[in-house]
């Protein structure tokens, strides 16, 4: 119920980002199935929240000057396709790319094992989700949202990265690309 009914697969994945970060299944409370909400914040978080509104625009400009060094330092790999905003009001929540050559799932492999970086898929389409389709809802036609989910990388990416670990990022996302001879 914490995020949208999703929770720990029930076995390891050899590949840990197929399908998507987490398995969804219909709750149950008192024996009645219930559908999956999200109920994120609670009074103590949004206490919390209130105070760092007062870092609001000094915290998105940081967290958009380096999705914009990320993005632009890996220029010369035209196969990642980034959603890039020029914005003053985009705050890359997510850094996000598309691998246009359909090897994702290589180079997410490849990240991980020798670079240590897991970087994963977010936002599984819903009627891909075994509750969905068992509930009768497997049934769209989105091929564009499906091209993406099919071929999105998500790298790591949070306000309190530290540059160290933003270096690394950035080079073992060079190193592992030009690894793979894309």
């Amino acid at each position: 119920l914490r995020h949208n009914g999703h929770t720990a697969f029930e076995n390891e994945r050899k590949d840990y980002w197929i399908p998507a970060m987490g398995d969804l299944k219909l709750p149950q409370l008192d024996g009645n199935d219930l559908w999956p909400n999200n109920y994120c914040l609670g009074e103590v978080e949004c206490a919390l929240g209130l105070k760092l509104l007062d870092r609001i625009d000094e915290i998105n400009q940081e967290k958009r000057n380096r999705a914009i060094r990320f993005i632009d330092a890996l220029d010369d790999f035209p196969e990642l396709e980034w959603h890039r905003v020029d914005s003053s009001r985009h705050n890359y929540h997510l850094l996000v790319a598309r691998l246009k050559n359909g090897r994702r799932d290589d180079f997410i492999r490849k990240i991980a094992i020798e670079k240590g970086i897991q970087c994963i898929v977010q936002y599984y389409p819903l009627n891909r989700y075994p509750l969905y389709q068992e509930s009768g809802y497997s049934e769209a036609h989105c091929p564009n949202a499906d091209n993406f989910f099919d071929n999105m990388v998500s790298f790591p990416f949070h306000h309190l990265m530290t540059d160290k670990e933003f270096e690394y990022l950035l080079q073992s996302t060079r190193e592992t690309l030009q690894g793979m001879k894309i």
